[in-house]
């Protein structure tokens, strides 16, 4: 065998035992940082839930406002209902307006009554024949 192919044992070993120190100095430096590294991600996690706790809040308020005022106009438009009612019943009641019980009842009397505007315009138009058409 030729002196290049050969393996150099102590080199090997040499090289080996660097390794596994420069791997163990890692190791012991990742866990020396440890206790930073977790504080700096506690950290940033208690910062975004104080963010997303905030904004959350905020959208809260917001939706309360909407509800509160929803609420208040929708009381005030019952109110203007109300008292609109109010005002056509006390009209009704003063100016005796007819009062109908059902559809069908104002149905039945808007017929009458187109019957009756029917009939009062016949009778001027017979009654107003022209002379020509009486001649003939």
């Amino acid at each position: 065998m030729t002196t290049q192919n050969r393996f150099n044992f102590g080199e090997m070993m040499e090289t080996s035992m660097q390794i596994s120190k420069n791997m163990v100095s890692s190791y012991s430096e990742m866990w020396k940082n440890y206790s930073n590294t977790l504080s700096s991600i506690n950290q940033q996690l208690m910062d975004m839930s104080n963010k997303h706790l905030t904004f959350w809040q905020s959208q809260q308020e917001t939706l309360m406002n909407i509800n509160t005022r929803f609420a208040n106009e929708f009381c005030s438009g019952m109110q203007q209902f109300k008292d609109t009612i109010q005002d056509a019943s006390e009209g009704m009641e003063r100016n005796n307006m007819p009062v109908f019980l059902s559809y069908f009842e104002l149905v039945k009397q808007v017929e009458d009554l187109n019957k009756k505007i029917e009939d009062i315009d016949q009778k001027p138009t017979a009654a107003k024949k022209p002379a020509a058409l009486k001649e003939a």
